[in-house]
């Protein structure tokens, strides 16, 4: 039977059949393949936990613009991902110092009316003199501390009772700086002091995040 010509023509036709399968096979993994990235483009993708700041991250508000200045956003490539959602908190490259467009998921400077807000704090400080608040959160539960001043000393911001940021030396331009308190069941002290001879004005508020 091997010398038959039918069986000749059907191996001949099989094997054309399997060279014709395996071009197709090919091209369509050759299609579907994700195309490479052009060269000389690059995005810096940096994943946060969530939307709002974090007790080691200082958020800076410029009092001029209102825009929120994200720490060590320096490239105007980088890309924020909330990893909660999966939402894109872009960097707006066209705004001098990486600042973050507010509404982005990141918070402004002071929460709108009817946001839980557990104190106001307005004072004029001189040297050694100290101002107080305190209050009471439970066991994890978020606040944020907006602090301000203006005057030509520096303020010092320590917070204890909480899981918060180390404490804080802010420069009196009247930049507004943020940062988040996390309750442990006991009373927060919050207290702002000049951290130089000079008097200072003073604005604080501790609020909802």
């Amino acid at each position: 039977m091997d010398g038959d010509p039918t069986y000749r023509l059907r191996g001949v036709l099989l094997a054309a059949v399997g060279a014709a399968a395996l071009a197709v096979g090919g091209w369509w993994w050759q299609a579907e393949a994700p195309a490479p990235a052009p060269s000389g483009l690059r995005a810096d993708v940096r994943v946060v936990p969530d939307g709002t700041p974090h007790a080691t991250e200082l958020w800076r508000v410029d009092p001029g613009t209102g825009v929120v200045i994200a720490p060590d956003a320096a490239a105007d490539s980088s890309v924020l991902l909330d990893a909660e959602t999966g939402t894109v908190l872009r960097l707006d490259g066209d705004t001098e110092g990486g600042a973050i467009e507010p509404g982005l998921g990141y918070p402004g400077a002071w929460p709108p009316d009817g946001r839980d807000v557990l104190w106001t704090e307005r004072a004029t400080l001189g040297p050694g003199e100290m101002a107080t608040r305190q209050a009471q959160m439970t066991d994890g539960q978020v606040y944020l501390l907006r602090s301000t001043c203006t005057g030509s000393g520096e303020l010092l911001v320590v917070v204890t009772g909480a899981r918060a940021g180390d404490p804080m030396n802010i420069g009196c331009d009247g930049s507004v700086v943020m940062t988040e308190v996390i309750g442990s069941g006991d009373p927060v002290q919050v207290s702002f002091s000049t951290a130089g001879t000079e008097p200072v004005q003073l604005e604080a508020q501790l609020a909802a995040a």
